[in-house]
């Protein structure tokens, strides 16, 4: 992304009267739309799959306590994206005057296109075709180079936390999970881009109604139910746009100021699981259904000015003001199943679990459990 954003750069035009230049103005207001849906196109895989990783990474390691009952567990895990569901998209949704297309593709995070470039070209409003240089017969376009994807085959979301548990009483356990930092090092991938802030934290709610049921009781089945919220959030800078001067005639060009821009997301996960299990000595084997919402927003802030100079007089003509670059919102939404499985009795233990939808969830982890006593209620 930040790529896209330093590359308000490639214009190939040249003789233009001073009169046809406002509309140039009207259309690159334009760019900051198509900068934005092209953002979020690129980071969708991303921001789909990291609240709803830490979400199931979690759940795996929530257990129903006794009363007075505390947990420390230290989990681990990643959603798994297969080629087949790494997003491939091949349009955006902008409204837009000028035309625009993708030499090689779009490419998102995840994905194996490389190479491409953002062609936007502008239109002539008296013809309504492409604008053209009337001296040369070139057309009037910018291009952009993009960042490319991973190219990988499978695209993991990574999630790890520590969490503490309590046993409330009445067969309900309340859990609180926080990480700082995780994804600070994503910084390093690209130029100009630095991570200021980066955490995620958590809160879930897990009740064993089986216990309350005979037919569960007496077979010593456990049958709960859980709800959890996540929350994450990331925020930094990109120094990545800079200064862009382009002739537009003998007289007048096109100059374009560089910006330092401040970028926000967030993303809020909700999920509630039904889980079944049973225990075989310090075997403990679970399955579980499940329902994830997701929702995500991203707004950046810095402006960029882009005029119209007289070249021969130094005098700006015209000037406007871009802004919102990186500005969406998002949401998705999933129904999922799979299976746990916990080692170990007493006060230590470990868990792995799968969980099988559209996207995969592999998790892992250890579970402290203190102040355990056997004779209470679970």
């Amino acid at each position: 992304m930040s790529r896209f954003l330093a590359c308000f750069a490639v214009l190939t035009t040249s003789a233009l009267y001073a009169q046809d230049y406002a509309f140039v103005l009207d259309q690159a207001e334009d760019i900051p739309l198509l900068s934005s849906q092209f953002a979020a196109e690129y980071q969708r895989d991303l921001n789909e799959n990291i609240g709803t990783s830490f979400l199931y990474t979690v759940q795996s390691g929530m257990k129903c306590l006794n009363r007075n009952e505390f947990s420390i567990i230290l989990v681990g895990g990643a959603d798994y994206l297969g080629s087949d569901d790494i997003s491939r998209p091949t349009e955006l949704g902008v409204n837009s005057i000028g035309n625009y297309s993708f030499t090689t593709g779009i490419p998102t995070v995840f994905n194996d296109v490389e190479g491409s470039e953002l062609i936007y070209q502008f239109i002539d409003p008296d013809t309504g075709g492409d604008l053209v240089d009337p001296g040369t017969g070139d057309k009037v376009r910018l291009s952009v180079g993009l960042p490319a994807g991973l190219g990988v085959d499978r695209g993991a979301t990574p999630a790890g936390t520590i969490g503490i548990g309590y046993g409330v009483g009445a067969n309900t356990s309340i859990y609180v999970n926080f990480t700082p930092m995780l994804f600070s090092s994503l910084g390093d991938q690209f130029d100009g881009l630095s991570i200021e802030s980066d955490y995620a934290f958590g809160a879930h709610l897990k009740h064993d109604f089986g216990s309350w049921i005979d037919f569960f009781s007496s077979r010593n089945i456990h049958a709960s139910i859980s709800v959890g919220y996540n929350a994450y959030s990331m925020s930094g800078t990109s120094s990545a746009i800079v200064p862009t001067v382009v002739e537009l005639s003998n007289d007048y060009e096109l100059q374009a100021s560089g910006a330092d821009l401040e970028f926000s997301t967030s993303i809020s996960t909700i999920g509630s699981r039904l889980e079944l299990s049973r225990s075989y000595g310090f075997i403990e084997l679970a399955i579980f259904g499940d329902y994830v919402q997701n929702n995500y927003e991203t707004t950046s802030d810095g402006d960029m000015q882009v005029s119209i100079v007289n070249t021969s007089s130094g005098v700006t003509d015209e000037e406007r003001t871009l802004s919102n670059f990186s500005d969406y919102d998002g949401s998705s939404s999933s129904m999922g199943g799979g299976a746990t499985l916990t080692l170990g009795q007493g006060w230590f233990r470990g868990v792995i679990s799968y969980r099988h939808s559209a996207v995969a969830n592999v998790s892992f982890g250890l579970l402290f459990h203190l102040n355990s006593n056997s004779g209470s209620e679970g």
